[in-house]
């Protein structure tokens, strides 16, 4: 918590880059253990508007380290990785991940989401 609570200040009020990628790998390290922080902290890091684009790298870091969590390979993990994948250029490993992600997942509403992500991924240039 404190390390979140960290990041969103030196990223929203304070506007410091560098000083709020150091608090987001302090959570990765404090949360190492925990796929289900790491999961949210990085889909938040790729998705939401204040930081989209801006931490693409420690997304891909804190989902990584969630892929090697205790219980880091479920289909929301696998789907969080194959977009931090994806917004980093690695569009091969996006689609492997993406493609496990939706044989995974147990809901059809879901798996339609899942497939949308993977449609993207499928066309964009492989890297």
């Amino acid at each position: 918590r404190h390390h979140l609570a960290k990041f969103r200040v030196l990223n929203e009020a304070k506007n410091d880059h560098s000083a709020a990628v150091e608090a987001g790998r302090g959570l990765s390290a404090a949360a190492s253990d925990n796929p289900e922080i790491l999961n949210g902290f990085a889909w938040g890091l790729l998705t939401e508007p204040n930081t989209k684009g801006r931490y693409n790298n420690l997304a891909l870091a804190s989902a990584e380290a969630m892929s090697r969590a205790p219980g880091g390979d479920d289909w929301s993990s696998l789907d969080t990785l194959a977009l931090a994948k994806f917004e980093s250029g690695s569009t091969r490993e996006a689609v492997t991940l993406q493609k496990q992600a939706v044989e995974r997942c147990p809901n059809e509403g879901m798996r339609i989401m899942l497939r949308e992500s993977l449609a993207k991924y499928e066309a964009a240039p492989k890297k």
